[in-house]
């Protein structure tokens, strides 16, 4: 997968050239590439582009697995998918303020995500829950919320549980009604 940004000022038509793969352990090759710049800019989406993403940091060492993660690799991440038109990317990093401020200033300068927010580190997936535990609920979709304002998130949508069907999809409605109570969406 090889991404291409053209400038915009580029003039229309095709253009060629070639892409050197240097792998470690074999000799380089060329690859041909051809391109075709057309006379016109791609419109703005109309709809929210979003993907599962794990942003729990680690403090330690890079990674190659798709969970804990250094700060760079999470920006590194969030620039990729940007590039690629995923510009509203899922966070699960649990509520913990210090480490969502990190991951929100993160996502502020890569341009990603800051006016509708998709949250999964509090789930609203609750089959039948008890009027003590809606009632805790919305003190801690109200707590986030109030924390993730000021940052600019407008529209902050909370995680209900999917793949869900029939009366286990049903079961989750209390739980869903409590997170609009509080001004809060569900995704």
């Amino acid at each position: 997968w090889v991404t291409v940004q053209v400038p915009p000022d580029t003039e229309p038509g095709r253009y060629t050239g070639a892409i050197t793969v240097s792998p470690a352990d074999a000799e380089p090759q060329q690859l041909a590439l051809e391109l075709t710049v057309l006379p016109f800019d791609l419109q703005a989406p109309d709809m929210l582009y979003s993907i599962y993403y794990y942003d729990q940091p680690n403090d330690g060492e890079p990674t190659t697995s798709y969970r804990g993660k250094t700060p760079a690799q999470i920006e590194a991440d969030l620039r990729n998918m940007k590039a690629h038109g995923i510009l509203s990317p899922e966070s699960r990093r649990a509520f913990e303020r210090d480490k969502m401020a990190e991951l929100f200033e993160i996502r502020r300068r890569v341009g990603v995500g800051m006016e509708t927010l998709l949250y999964s580190g509090i789930g609203v997936g609750y089959n039948n829950p008890t009027e003590e535990r809606l009632e805790t609920l919305k003190k801690e979709l109200t707590e986030f919320m109030d924390f993730a304002r000021p940052w600019g998130f407008k529209d902050i949508y909370f995680y209900g549980a999917d793949e869900r069907k029939g009366e286990a999809l049903k079961a989750q409605r209390p739980a869903w009604q409590a997170a609009r109570d509080v001004g809060a969406k569900v995704w």
